[in-house]
Order: C-alpha cells, then structure tokens, then sequence
C-alpha cells in the first residue's frame, strides 16, 4: 500500500509540473513506457491523467461529434439531464452542463464518453463522425 501512495504521490507532482510546463506529449510519451503489468500500476496512471491532465487544443472546436449527439439525442426525445442519467448507469459520469459544452463543441470528449454516448444513444461509435 505505501508503494502505490508513494507511486500515486510521484505521478500527480509529475503531471502537475507537466500541466505547468503545457507539455503533455512527452507525459503521454512516459505513460506509454510505464504500461505496467502491474494492474493497480495502471489505475493510478489513468486515474491521475484523468484528474490532472487538462483538455488542451488549440482550435475553437473541441470534438468533432457534438452537434451528432444533439441530433441524436433529440431523435429519441431525450433531454441532456436524461443523457446524463443514463450515461451514469454506465459509471460514465457528465454532468448536465458539460452534455451541452459537448453538444455546442467546446468541451473534448473522452474515448470512454464517446463509448458510452454510443451505447446510450444505440448507435455505433462511427456514426458520430459521419
């Protein structure tokens, strides 16, 4: 247990200073030297990229699916508090609020939203590039 502490502790003063610097290439670069066979290993990793890590680009537009989930989501009548609540049975947590920074493209999406807009909204994930 200390070792994962101790681990846990490194890799957030890592991706802080990383954040700071705004160089989270070479962290992604590090991360994929440390895919650990060591499962515990790799949820601190991802646990820690997912609290620390900012949502950096530089274009105005931050996905490239947000006004394919509001058409998707309005064809099945469903409200983006109702999005939401059903993306939470998934354990994929978005709140109300950043439903609508997805829908108006101003908020990236995770692969793992992305996953779970797909099978929420019954769709396959191709779709909302199309």
């Amino acid at each position: 247990a200390f070792f994962y502490k101790t681990i846990a502790q490194l890799l957030k003063n890592f991706i802080s200073a990383t954040v700071q610097l705004r160089y989270p290439f070479y962290f992604f670069i590090i991360v994929h030297f440390v895919l650990l066979q060591d499962i515990h290993l790799r949820f601190l990793v991802y646990h820690y990229i997912c609290l620390f890590m900012p949502r950096i680009i530089d274009n105005q537009d931050k996905n490239l699916v947000g006004k394919k989930v509001r058409k998707l989501r309005k064809q099945r009548n469903m409200s983006q508090q109702e999005l939401s609540d059903k993306l939470e049975t998934l354990a994929i947590y978005i709140c109300r609020g950043s439903i609508s920074r997805i829908e108006d493209m101003s908020r990236t999406v995770t692969d793992i939203e992305l996953f779970g807009l797909s099978k929420i909204l019954g769709v396959p994930i191709e779709e909302f590039f199309k």
